[in-house]
């Protein structure tokens, strides 16, 4: 009970950084809409870290970029083959305009939404991914996944620019 005090007061809007959240802390919830519809298809969990437990849960905040809200580069990674937890399985299937909706409790307890634009593949083992996740100066949500499903040679970065909710 103490711990969870603990946790919850370090994520506190007094903290505000990424990196004042404790690994492993539930930030928030997340459903993913396509254009066609106004039901999600995805709904789960964000967590801060990438750890196999909280990719197991849901997606997971890389602690050294921004969170929603922050006006600069975001990146959740999350799984597309693990059974249960595959919760980016289709993003390349998904149609551009998809809609992610983000229910934050951390820094503060804010909805956000972000519009698919595109998805890009990047070699694993490459300097293009880290390419990718570097800071621009303005908000940009990305999503980063295995590809193809299965394997780890590639990743699938989907990218999602904010939206009206």
């Amino acid at each position: 009970m103490i711990f969870a005090f603990i946790a919850a007061l370090a994520c506190s809007p007094l903290a505000f950084s990424a990196q004042g959240c404790p690994e492993g802390t539930q930030i928030g919830r997340m459903a993913v809409i396509l254009p066609s519809s106004k039901t999600p298809i995805v709904t789960t969990k964000l967590f801060q870290g990438t750890g196999a437990s909280q990719l197991k849960q849901g997606l997971g905040h890389w602690s050294e970029t921004a969170l929603p809200g922050q006006g600069d580069t975001i990146v959740f990674s999350g799984h597309r083959t693990t059974r249960g937890s595959a919760w980016l399985h289709d993003l390349d299937l998904w149609p551009k305009g998809t809609i992610i909706r983000m229910h934050m409790t951390y820094p503060k307890r804010k909805s956000f939404c972000y519009k698919l634009s595109g998805t890009r593949i990047v070699s694993a083992s490459g300097k293009r991914w880290k390419y990718e996740a570097r800071s621009r100066g303005y908000e940009v949500l990305t999503t980063w996944a295995c590809h193809p499903k299965g394997s780890v040679s590639h990743r699938i970065i989907g990218f999602w620019w904010p939206t009206k909710c």
